[in-house]
């Protein structure tokens, strides 16, 4: 998670006046070198030998991210700088100014990001009714609990667009399955003559061939899943394709196109991208928890940042200071 997004809204929060004694007070940056170093962050002294600071190599870590070309010796000694920097502002009493304390307030809000959401929180933090929450989310248990589930790129000719049964009874659907039997036979051809290796490849080629020379030639890409353990008639709990489409799927060869196969409504050349096996997993899985951990963290974490923002503003009463709001230089500050 980047801290400094997250910061803006602290920010914004802090560049805020009081409603009243009882309301929120942004704090006021350091007056003296010692009330500065009071507050230097806690963490890994670095003597820097020619200067009369330490440098926290928290500090250099922070810093490394916005410079990654930057050695380490660079860093130390950009953070030296700027400490010296501070001190000698400090130690001449220069007057307060709104972007000196904009800074320095900025830099509160990202301490304290980073404080509660990298360095205390972690995937173990999270409560187990939080992962249990995210588990049964409609999104998100599929993956865990599915069939046999495919994903397929469709090349079809469609002679039929209304239902089943209307479609059975068209006579000019079945002229259509019969002229267009040997025109999808055809376009699988030279797809398979072109050598057909990826989506994009085989999109652009079916582009080509509808225009020039077989019509009716169209692509579909979609998924569905499918329990081969129980009769069509069946099939229940997901959006249910043709039998014949499932089946050819079934024994296809990844990224090959399938002898074409005919369904209610038409003739389909199938070209899988992808399978996944069928999966039962229940919650308390150990390769389910880690699973949940390594893909869902970020977006909790997320959710908790914003969770925490909107309670400061519950817990504290502000006032938006507009004339502040505008001296604040905001491309430079964030």
């Amino acid at each position: 998670m980047r801290v400094r997004t997250a910061a803006k809204l602290i920010l914004a929060l802090l560049a805020a006046s009081c409603a009243d004694e009882d309301a929120f007070r942004p704090v006021s940056p350091p007056k003296t070198v010692e009330e500065l170093e009071a507050i230097q962050a806690p963490g890994f002294p670095l003597p820097n030998p020619g200067t009369p600071v330490t440098v926290p190599n928290e500090d250099v870590d922070f810093l490394a991210h916005a410079l990654p070309g930057d050695s380490r010796d660079a860093l130390v000694k950009r953070v030296a700088l700027r400490k010296l920097m501070a001190s000698k502002f400090l130690e001449e009493h220069a007057e307060e100014g709104f972007e000196l304390a904009l800074t320095f307030r900025r830099a509160l809000a990202q301490a304290l990001l980073k404080l509660k959401f990298e360095k205390e929180h972690a995937p173990d933090t999270v409560p187990s009714a939080v992962w249990e929450e995210v588990f049964h989310n409609r999104h998100v248990l599929p993956m865990f609990d599915h069939f046999d589930s495919f994903f397929v790129v469709d090349v079809q000719i469609v002679c039929c667009k209304t239902e089943i049964e209307a479609c059975a009874k068209s006579e000019t659907f079945q002229a259509c399955m019969v002229e267009s039997k040997d025109r999808i036979r055809e376009a699988r051809q030279v797809l398979l003559e072109r050598g057909i290796a990826d989506t994009e490849h085989l999109k652009e080629a079916v582009r080509e061939l509808s225009a020039s020379g077989i019509p009716g030639l169209q692509l579909q890409e979609y998924s569905f899943q499918y329990n081969f353990a129980v009769p069509h008639e069946k099939q229940s709990g997901y959006k249910v394709v043709n039998e014949n489409v499932a089946r050819a799927a079934r024994v296809a060869k990844l990224k090959e196109l399938t002898e074409p196969v005919q369904s209610h409504h038409g003739w389909h050349s199938l070209f899988v991208t992808e399978f996944i096996p069928e999966r039962h997993a229940k919650f308390g899985d150990p390769d389910v928890q880690a699973e949940l951990k390594s893909k869902f963290y970020e977006t909790i974490r997320h959710d908790e940042v914003i969770r925490f923002l909107t309670d400061l503003l519950k817990k504290h009463r502000f006032k938006v200071d507009t004339e502040a709001l505008r001296q604040v230089n905001w491309e430079s500050a964030l």
